[in-house]
């Protein structure tokens, strides 16, 4: 398989999470709403919001981690960073893509250390929905583990374009 190849796949897996990500809002959004209108209204009750919520949260905030660094979607302070030369400024990029890679790995790793275990040890959620915890941790650290993917291709990118800008 040739790397144009896997990096379109790798493109498309990161959209398709951006995607996931955004419906998992869109469908919290629309659970609690008939939640909240049940329960003000006397209809119904459900049960589990606080679980359901929680795991959206996780699930929809790192899938959707790795597009939003793909589009320069993170927050950054470039009031100087403008300012600077050239030359500076690549090096600032690519230090910056390096922390971001080692820090989203390191959260990585320490999820999957923690899903292995709550998976070994059949650790469920305490609420009424019994969720086996394994499952958002895993999700949880699959985001950050796209993350520091993306991060480091962003980074490699970055230096591949300055060594042909002076080569």
């Amino acid at each position: 398989m040739k790397m144009r190849t896997v990096l379109t796949l790798f493109d498309r897996l990161i959209t398709a999470m951006a995607w996931a990500s955004g419906a998992v809002f869109v469908a919290l959004s629309v659970y609690i709403t008939i939640s909240a209108l049940g329960r003000y209204f006397g209809l119904f009750f459900t049960r589990g919001n606080d679980d359901l919520s929680s795991f959206a949260l996780a699930f929809g905030s790192t899938f959707g981690l790795a597009y939003a660094l793909k589009i320069d979607a993170h927050v950054r302070v470039d009031i100087l960073f403008s300012a600077l030369p050239p030359g500076l400024r690549n090096a600032l990029s690519t230090v910056s893509l390096a922390l971001m890679a080692l820090f989203a790995g390191l959260l990585a790793v320490y999820g999957w250390t923690l899903c292995f275990e709550s998976f070994g040890l059949g650790t469920r959620s305490v609420s009424i929905v019994q969720t086996p915890i394994w499952v958002p941790q895993a999700c949880v650290a699959f985001g950050f583990s796209i993350l520091a993917l993306q991060a480091i291709r962003m980074m490699v990118e970055l230096l591949l374009d300055q060594l042909r800008v002076r080569g």
